[in-house]
């Protein structure tokens, strides 16, 4: 069946909404598991560290992958990897948890890589991307408390067992859908696909590691922050209002005049929002008040929100012949940094205070924000010599 452009997004928010339901409800989930098989800290860290270890290697896989079988049949193969996954993680004990992690691990990259890809290569791209991130950032902030609400029998299966139906479902509106338009880019494309100037795509690589740091490290430590450092109790509405300000700045992003013809963002644009990180992050590692952290935490998450759909995009744009392999090379050093992240301000936190964590941030989020300069400033001259021609 042929749908229209918002049709297909509203599926692909669906999907993304779902993957962010599994991956909040996992981090509620971890305990309960753990408690319910008996394991060790050692052992149900391991779920942890395996998903993420197929985290950093489906992307590449799946974007590789996309760009020459097409967006359509990678999605279908990671939606149906992740439904599987969830279903034995959710029916089966501890030893099965652990084969069904790695599928609904692969299956979760691998979806949310080719959606993203086939997103960004439809009108509208900004608001598609912002859009779908948006539904993730909701699923992830309404899961635990729904999970919390389900009777007792569901305990933590629930968590796995409601996206793998919900994929289910998904899937037969996805098989039926006809996507000429980039199946008909692909083949144009086939023959010239290559990643030139690999100097950008080493610096955008770097950017969304950054990215990926300053998310996932403030998730982990803004708790400890209230707690430890501040005294106050107001970690945990911390947390939330950073999710939940992540959700509003994606939709508000998403509904913004496009800055460009193609409805792409500009890098610089990227650079100014890594800028207010920077200064937001101040106010979380220098000032030691509860009410001004609690706001510093929503707007962390306010001006977090357009920087991984806007990395993205730059991405897609700057390398239209093998936008699935570039956009899952983005996705592989955004979960590099946001592995690597907890380890090392953990160490940092560990020889100074609480609130060194943020400080350490600080300076990722002023060298990304000079890297978006230095990245747009090339761009813009260019420009302006074609302006003169």
């Amino acid at each position: 069946m042929k749908v229209k452009e918002k049709s297909l997004t509203w599926l692909f928010c669906g999907i993304l909404f779902m993957l962010g339901f599994e991956a909040g409800g996992f981090q509620w989930a971890l305990t309960r598991l753990a408690a319910e098989y008996g394991l060790t800290a050692a052992s149900s860290g391991l779920l942890v560290s395996e998903q993420y270890a197929v985290m950093i290697a489906a992307p590449l896989i799946s974007g590789v992958l996309a760009d020459r079988v097409g967006e359509k049949k990678m999605t279908l193969i990671g939606m149906g990897a992740f439904f599987a996954g969830c279903i034995v993680i959710g029916t089966g004990n501890f030893a099965s948890a652990l084969l069904g992690n790695l599928l609904a691990g692969f299956g979760y990259s691998a979806t949310e890589c080719i959606v993203t890809t086939i997103l960004a290569k439809l009108p509208g791209a900004e608001r598609n991307v912002n859009d779908s991130q948006c539904a993730f950032c909701v699923g992830a902030v309404l899961s635990p408390p729904l999970l919390k609400g389900l009777p007792r029998e569901w305990g933590w299966r629930g968590a796995f067992l409601i996206p793998g139906a919900a994929f289910f479902l998904l899937f037969y509106p996805m098989a039926g859908l006809k996507l000429p338009h980039l199946e008909e880019k692909r083949r144009e494309k086939a023959g010239k696909r290559r990643l030139s100037n690999v100097r950008i795509l080493l610096l955008l690589t770097a950017l969304m590691g950054g990215y990926g740091m300053i998310e996932n490290g403030s998730g982990y430590y803004l708790e400890g922050l209230f707690s430890e450092h501040l005294g106050s109790g107001l970690g945990a509405a911390a947390l939330s209002a950073f999710w939940v300000a992540m959700a509003f700045g994606r939709f508000l992003a998403g509904r913004r005049k496009p800055v460009s013809g193609d409805g792409k963002v500009r890098c610089a644009d990227v650079g100014l929002a890594f800028l207010a990180v920077f200064f937001v992050l101040g106010i979380l590692g220098f000032w030691k008040w509860g009410p001004a952290a609690l706001a510093a935490a929503f707007f962390l998450g306010f001006f977090c929100a357009p920087l991984w759909p806007g990395l993205m995009l730059e991405a897609a744009k700057a390398y239209p012949q093998g936008t699935g392999t570039v956009i899952g090379i983005m996705n592989i050093a955004g979960a590099v940094g946001g592995a690597g992240s907890p380890a090392i301000l953990g160490y940092v936190k560990g020889k100074a205070t609480p609130a060194a964590p943020f400080r350490v941030l600080q300076i990722v989020a002023a060298l990304a924000a000079a890297g978006c300069v230095f990245l747009a400033g090339p761009k813009e001259n260019r420009k302006r010599r074609t302006d003169k021609r």
